[in-house]
């Protein structure tokens, strides 16, 4: 298995690798580019607002990497904005995308709310109650990964991820 720390990009690098034809089926219905603002959370050593993208064509992903804030502006259909640990319950399902949403732990800093809501996948396919990456990639994440540790921060363990092997 290999050990990543969310959100580093080793992490975002293996969540790409995970990404096959299997989710590309489950998220077929899912189209668009999303971002996905981690806010800064000193406490596990994001000391700036991050941006980790995804664009998705019928469930095919097409690009996935962390952009600057103007290119996530000009270019993503939707931002949606949430803390390092937040993100990190919905990919590990201690909490639900949706529930998350409507409870404003995740807001919307651009796009129709109704759009956003209504372009996410749902249950029963992958994980992160079921949005693309931080697209469909976080939805893979969210059904593989598991974290490890109860500390708080990454040195406690909290945010790490062990992935399993590229190969099933």
């Amino acid at each position: 298995m290999t050990r990543c720390i969310y959100p580093m990009p080793e992490w975002l690098e293996e969540s790409k690798k995970l990404y096959d034809s299997s989710f590309e089926k489950k998220l077929q219905k899912i189209s668009g580019h999303y971002a996905y603002r981690i806010k800064a959370e000193p406490s596990w050593g994001i000391d700036k607002d991050l941006f980790q993208c995804s664009i998705m064509d019928a469930g095919k992903l097409i690009e996935m990497r962390f952009y600057t804030e103007e290119e996530a502006v000009k270019e993503a259909d939707f931002i949606m904005a949430a803390s390092a640990p937040v993100w990190k319950n919905i990919l590990t399902k201690t909490d639900k995308f949706v529930a998350a949403f409507m409870a404003r732990r995740i807001k919307l800093d651009k796009g129709n709310p109704v759009k956003a809501l209504a372009r996410q996948p749902h249950p029963g396919g992958t994980g992160v109650s079921r949005r693309p990456v931080p697209g469909g990639v976080r939805a893979v994440q969210g059904r593989l990964c598991r974290v490890q540790g109860k500390g708080r921060g990454v040195g406690g363990g909290e945010g790490i991820l062990t992935l399993p092997p590229l190969h099933h």
